[in-house]
C-alpha cells in the first residue's frame, strides 16, 4: 500500500519550485523497472524452466508438532544453565592462566598449631568427637523424621485455629516453631504489629538529660574580665613549646600522617577464642538476669493480686456512685424539647447610686417579658430557642454601562458610607 502524501499548497511559478514540489516517484519507479528488465531480460523471452520450479522436497517428511513447554518444564531446563549471580566469578579474558597449579594459602588462624593439635588429641581421648558424631547422627534422624512428617497428609483435624496457646496466635510463623530455634530468632521474625513484648522505653539518662545550652552570641566578642586580665598579663612571657606551631622548613615539605598507619592484622586462635568467650559470658549473664526476673515475678503474684482486688473494689464503688448520681439527675431532669441549651439566669445588676430603701422605687434594667419567657424555658414549659437575627444583605452598587459619570457622581460614590459610621 503506497503512502498517500499530503498535498502541499505551494507556489510553482518558476521551474525550480516546479521541480522541487512535484511528485515524480511514479516516474522513477517506472524507469527503475525498465532498467531492471534491460539488465535481466523480459519475462516473455525467458523459458518456463527458469521461471517455475517444481517443489518435490518435503512430501515424505513428517513435521513434528512441538508443543510449547510449561512453566515448570522451562524452569527445569534452566537448572542446567549457569546462574546470573555466578557470571561475575567467570574470567572475562580468553587468556589461559600461566600458573595452573597454585598453592592454597590458609589465612592466619586456620593453620593448626602445636597447641591446637595437643588440644584436639586430648578431646579425642575424652571422647568429645564421638559424642558429637552421635549427636549429629541423632539430629539427622530427627530431620529425616520431620521431613517425612511434613510430607504426610493430615488425618485428624483437631487443631484449634483460634487457640491462644498456639505460637501462630502469638505471631510466630509456623516454620520457626522448633526446639532448635532460639526465642530471639522467633521474636526477630514476628511482625511489628504482633510483638509479644512492647518496645522498651528510652533510658532514664536519655530522657532526663538536659538540653545543650548554646553559647551567648557575644561570648567571642565580649570575653570575661579574668580571661582579658590573664591575656594582658601573659603578653611577652615565654610560651611553652607547641609542636603544632613549628615551621615546616625542617621537614622539607615532607608529608606526614597525623594518625599511625593502619595495619590489616588478622586475629589468631587466641583472640577469636577470647572474643567468643566474652560473647558467651555476656549471653549467659543476660539469661541469668531474665531467669532471676521470672522468679521474682512469681513472688510478686500475691501482692499484684491484692492490689488488683483493691482496685476492682474501688472501681465498683465509684461505678455504683456514678449510677446513683445519674439516676437522681435523670429523675429531676427537664424534658429535652430541643437541641438548644436553656439560657442561664444572670443576676440583676443595679447601680449603687440608684439603690434606695424601697424596692418599688428601684428601676428594673431587664425586660419583664424576656425574663418570663426564659423562666418558662428553664422550667421546661417551652422549648429552648436561639435568637435568630435578620441577616442584612449587602447591596452592590456600580455605575450603569453607558452612563455618563461626572466628578460629582464619583465623589458621591466614595463618600456614600461616611455618614453611616
Amino acid at each position: 500500500m503506497s503512502v498517500v502524501k499530503k498535498k502541499k499548497r505551494v507556489s510553482k511559478k518558476n521551474k525550480k519550485a516546479w521541480g522541487k514540489y512535484s511528485d515524480i516517484r511514479d516516474v522513477e519507479e517506472f524507469l527503475e523497472d525498465q532498467r531492471l528488465e534491460e539488465r535481466l531480460g523480459k519475462f516473455e523471452a525467458k523459458p518456463d524452466s527458469e521461471l517455475f520450479v517444481v517443489d518435490t522436497a518435503g512430501d515424505n517428511d513428517e513435521v513434528e508438532d512441538k508443543k510449547p513447554l510449561s512453566h515448570k518444564l522451562q524452569k527445569r531446563a534452566k537448572l542446567k544453565e549457569l546462574p546470573k549471580c555466578f557470571e561475575v566469578l567467570l574470567p572475562t579474558s580468553k587468556v589461559q592462566d600461566p600458573n595452573a597449579k597454585r598453592n592454597h594459602v590458609n589465612p592466619i588462624g586456620f593453620k593448626p598449631t602445636a597447641l591446637s593439635k595437643l588440644k584436639q588429641k586430648k578431646l579425642a581421648e575424652k571422647g568429645v568427637f564421638e559424642r558429637k558424631l552421635q549427636e549429629a547422627k541423632k539430629n539427622r534422624k530427627l530431620a529425616r523424621d520431620k521431613k517425612r512428617k511434613a510430607k504426610q497428609v493430615r488425618q485428624n483435624f483437631n487443631k484449634d485455629l483460634w487457640g491462644q496457646d498456639l505460637p501462630e496466635a502469638k505471631g510466630i510463623p509456623e516454620t520457626l516453631v522448633d526446639e532448635f530455634i532460639s526465642p530471639e530468632a522467633q521474636l526477630h521474625n514476628v511482625l511489628p504489629t504482633q510483638r509479644l513484648r512492647p518496645k522498651p522505653p528510652l533510658a532514664k539518662t536519655v530522657v532526663t538529660r538536659a538540653a545543650v545550652e548554646a553559647p551567648h552570641p557575644g561570648v567571642s566578642y565580649n570575653p570575661s574580665f579574668q580571661n582579658q586580665w590573664r591575656e594582658e598579663m601573659s603578653a611577652g612571657l615565654p610560651q611553652p613549646h607547641n609542636p603544632a606551631n613549628d615551621s615546616g622548613s625542617e621537614t622539607d615539605n615532607e608529608y606526614k600522617a597525623v594518625n599511625p598507619p593502619v595495619k590489616n592484622k588478622k586475629k589468631d586462635h587466641k583472640a577469636r577464642r577470647k572474643q567468643r568467650e566474652r560473647l558467651e559470658e555476656k549471653e549467659r549473664l543476660k539469661r541469668e538476669k531474665i531467669d532471676k526476673k521470672k522468679i521474682t515475678d512469681l513472688y510478686k503474684l500475691r501482692k499484684l493480686q491484692s492490689s488488683i482486688q483493691t482496685r476492682e473494689q474501688k472501681m465498683a464503688e465509684e461505678r455504683t456512685k456514678r449510677a446513683e448520681k445519674r439516676a437522681a439527675t435523670e429523675a429531676t431532669a427537664l424534658p429535652a424539647l430541643s437541641a438548644h441549651k436553656t439560657p442561664i439566669k444572670e443576676p440583676d445588676f443595679v447601680d449603687p447610686k440608684q439603690l434606695s430603701g424601697d424596692l418599688r422605687n428601684v428601676q428594673s434594667t431587664t425586660n419583664l417579658l424576656r425574663d418570663r419567657f426564659e423562666s418558662l424555658q428553664r422550667r421546661g414549659a417551652l422549648a429552648a430557642s436561639k435568637v435568630m437575627m435578620k441577616k442584612k444583605r449587602k447591596l452592590k452598587s456600580y455605575f450603569k454601562p453607558g452612563h455618563k459619570v461626572t466628578e460629582k457622581d464619583i465623589e458621591k460614590y466614595v463618600n456614600r458610607n461616611v455618614g453611616k459610621k
